[in-house]
């Protein structure tokens, strides 16, 4: 699935589809089964993308400032 949106931006879809194939594997009652998906999506994106964007929002301000400064 991660095919149709290989963009930033498909990130949320992918946390949307992952449910529906993990929820197969997670050995748990059914009617909790969709929560325990859910909050396993939710650890996931803590441990992998939120860094990236912290990480990001404090080097991409200096890097523009740096490289884009006017040399007068």
């Amino acid at each position: 699935m991660m095919l149709i949106t290989p963009t930033p931006g498909g990130s949320g879809f992918a946390e949307a589809i992952i449910k529906g194939y993990i929820s197969d594997a997670i050995p748990a009652d059914p009617e909790h089964v969709k929560n325990i998906a859910l909050a396993m999506v939710i650890i996931w994106s803590i441990i992998s993308y939120y860094p990236y964007l912290i990480i990001g929002a404090s080097i991409v301000p200096g890097w523009i400032q740096r490289k884009f400064e006017s040399h007068q």
